[in-house]
């Protein structure tokens, strides 16, 4: 999750430079990557929590 989170500032920071130029193509692709760190971060906790209710049933 660190190194997820990390590239999601990275990105911010780019997609923030590409405001600032007015390159719009960029920005919808910095937006689109930002959207699938998104969907990944999800993914992960759910996956998280679906291993602790696991574990918290098998006890």
């Amino acid at each position: 999750m660190n190194r997820l989170k990390i590239l999601k500032e990275r990105v911010q920071v780019a997609r923030d430079k590409a405001e600032q130029i007015n390159d719009i193509n960029q920005i919808r692709t910095f937006d689109w990557v930002l959207q699938e760190i998104a969907g990944i971060e999800n993914d992960l906790k759910s996956k998280i929590e679906r291993r602790t209710l696991n574990k918290k049933t098998i006890k």
